[in-house]
């Protein structure tokens, strides 16, 4: 599985990891699925507001 995916600081950094590390993205982090107690995707990232 790999190093672990929390040194990924982003959804976008997250979701283009290699496919084998299985990071995914988890209430404002990036993790595995079986380290998320809400909900985990790894197909999109979430909308950012920015103003």
């Amino acid at each position: 599985r790999g190093p672990g995916c929390r040194h990924f600081l982003t959804c976008a950094m997250c979701l283009i990891a290699p496919k084998f590390m299985g990071c995914g993205w988890c209430s404002g982090q990036c993790t595995w699925a079986s380290e998320c107690r809400t909900h985990w995707g790894n197909e999109s990232c979430p909308p950012v507001i920015t103003e």
